[in-house]
């Protein structure tokens, strides 16, 4: 309900939102025809999307929780410095040092100086 709430007040409606109201209307609907209307109620198939629902959201966690492990992996792997190009020669610097528009010599299977 939180996530579709917040969807909602932002003015984007999603996945969650879609869920919140499949959800919201095959209670209501299974609640009415349990009490009042003709027909049948829904309330295994409620269940059915709950779980199916739920699975897909531990996937999804799932998933994104390796990606940023990866990702952080990868960064680990970042070098501490980088040569610089400047007045026809190349000079090490730290990361920091850089600045937009600077030219950085890239060797093919290159290691860390530093």
């Amino acid at each position: 309900m939180q996530g579709a709430a917040g969807e909602v007040s932002a003015g984007t409606p999603g996945m969650m939102t879609l869920v919140t109201l499949a959800i919201t209307v095959a209670f209501g609907y299974s609640v009415a025809t349990q009490f009042a209307l003709p027909g049948m109620p829904l309330y295994w198939e409620l269940a059915t999307l709950v779980d199916v629902m739920l699975l897909g959201h531990w996937l999804e966690v799932r998933a994104v929780g390796r990606a940023s492990g990866a990702l952080a992996e990868l960064a680990s792997l970042l070098p501490n410095t980088a040569e610089r190009i400047r007045d026809g020669g190349t000079e090490t610097v730290p990361l920091e040092e850089l600045r937009v528009g600077d030219i950085v010599l890239a060797r093919p299977g290159g290691e860390d100086p530093g």
